[in-house]
């Protein structure tokens, strides 16, 4: 069948001679996406070298449902993770005895980044925090990411938690209690000669009180003239302490952009069309003159601190496939993942990433394709060119002795000769 991987996704397939299909293997389950035209003389002919189920709409798959909804008089697909919404509140009752959920318009306390005491008496849910933050990362990571800045806070918690911790989780859980039913939301309604991917980046300037680093935060998405679908979203805390805004923008751009967004633009190229282009939206004009120019006197040190070379990111700026934008900070749709967020800008904020309360469901599927009685069959034999493997013999193990590493003693405590 002539299937090409792709490097950037080791799990996604393209398939040239069925109308350049995109099958993604994850254990046993298969999905497939592309022209409709192609989709039955593929399985017909995938089904004569893997054995596999009754072939439907797409429905769960890595624990999230899919629906299509209605919402403002249009049809929009929708990422469903509302049961498994419902069983994280039933079993947070269960383990800690709290079934009181208080009405909560954020995730967020009136501070995110409270200051924890040191004499802070240890948090009664210490032992269960582990389990409860698991989850929220994964639905955060999967189909609500309004959850998201505030799950990776709580998570850098977890080795000194305490009783304010408590309180911050129960915040989140009551917000997920009140938005259980909340849908994260796209459409693509336009040529796909017309789309291109468009990257938020934004980061928060030393936003906690606990400790002085930033948090960068980015939302990658398929844009048109009338079309926006979600493809992925990051909230995380910067590995060194930023000196400016301007620095942690920068170490928020080269982070999303060379993390996720060139990779997305590849895939993109194969999937849409060679000519697709990413469109880099910064809120910061600093920091666009910054990265346009590769340079900066007072950025020098990022090549030491961050890891990062500015001229990397001025060299892949400069491509005819890539644009720097100016955004306004409202349309900002990073903002979200770095702090903190209240008020009219958190309602905002939800209309920009499209999750929807109010709605109507028009279809939804729980059916899905598996492989079965394909033990003895890997994936590149049932579908890729055939190839000679050679077994190579594991090497015996064994347990590598430690040398004891001399003790390091500065320089200016050394004797003098």
């Amino acid at each position: 069948m002539s299937a090409t991987k792709i490097s950037e996704f080791p799990s996604t397939y393209i398939f040239d001679n069925y109308g350049g299909l995109a099958l993604i293997v994850y254990v046993d389950d298969f999905v497939l996406a592309g022209d409709s035209e192609w989709h039955s003389l593929f399985w017909e002919d995938l089904s004569k070298r893997v054995i596999i189920d009754e072939v439907g709409d797409i429905g769960r798959f890595l624990g999230r449902h899919h629906a299509t909804v209605k919402c403002e008089g249009q049809e929009r697909f929708a990422f469903d993770m509302r049961s498994y919404a419902k069983d994280m509140i039933q079993e947070y009752v269960q383990l800690t005895g709290m079934p009181n959920f208080k009405k909560a318009h954020t995730p967020f306390l009136s501070k995110v980044a409270e200051k924890l005491e040191e004499e802070e008496p240890i948090g009664r849910l210490s032992s269960l925090a582990s389990s409860i933050l698991m989850k929220l990362m994964w639905i955060s990571r999967l189909a609500r990411p309004d959850l998201l800045r505030a799950t990776t806070w709580l998570a850098t918690k977890i080795h000194a938690w305490t009783a304010s911790c408590d309180g911050h989780i129960h915040r989140v859980m009551s917000y997920l209690h009140q938005t259980q039913d909340s849908l994260l939301t796209g459409w693509i309604r336009d040529p796909k000669e017309t789309l291109y991917l468009e990257m938020f980046v934004d980061a928060d300037f030393c936003g906690d009180e606990d400790h002085c680093f930033s948090t960068s935060g980015g939302w990658i998405q398929i844009s048109g003239p009338d079309s926006q679908f979600p493809l992925a979203w990051i909230s995380k805390k910067q590995g060194a302490i930023a000196r400016s805004t301007t620095e942690a923008e920068t170490a928020a751009m080269a982070y999303v952009l060379f993390e996720e967004g060139l990779p997305l633009l590849e895939l993109m190229k194969r999937l849409l069309s060679p000519n697709v282009k990413l469109r880099v939206r910064e809120d910061n004009e600093a920091t666009a003159k910054v990265v346009t120019a590769g340079y900066s006197k007072r950025l020098r040190h990022m090549k030491r601190t961050h890891k990062i070379n500015i001229a990397s990111i001025a060299a892949e700026l400069s491509k005819d496939d890539l644009e720097l934008m100016l955004v306004n900070t409202l349309h900002q749709k990073g903002d979200l993942f770095t702090k903190a967020v209240a008020g009219p800008l958190w309602s905002n904020a939800m209309k920009l990433i499209a999750l929807i309360e109010e709605y109507e469901i028009i279809k939804t599927s729980s059916a899905g394709l598996k492989m079965t009685g394909t033990e003895d069959i890997s994936l590149e034999q049932a579908i890729g060119p055939e190839q000679d493997v050679v077994a190579v013999p594991r090497a015996q193990a064994f347990k590598k002795r430690k040398k004891r590493k001399p003790q390091r003693v500065p320089q200016f405590l050394q004797a003098d000769d």
